[in-house]
């Protein structure tokens, strides 16, 4: 059986370009490398990481002009 946090990771590599995923101390995973790191802030008061990551266009797949 697949542990929850690789069913995560799965599932969000699976999700369309310029998805926005936003995490607090994260997910307990590795975010997919189709994924970029758009902003990172600190919380002090709790010790934890906010983080904005977008999805990019898979390679290999092209990208729509809008």
């Amino acid at each position: 059986m697949k542990r929850t946090s690789a069913r995560a990771e799965d599932r969000l590599a699976g999700l369309p370009e310029g998805m926005r995923v936003v995490t607090l101390h994260g997910f307990g995973g590795i975010m997919p490398p189709s994924y970029r790191l758009a902003y990172q802030e600190r919380i002090p008061i709790v010790g934890f990481d906010l983080v904005l990551w977008i999805q990019r266009a898979a390679s290999g797949r092209k990208v729509a002009a809008s």
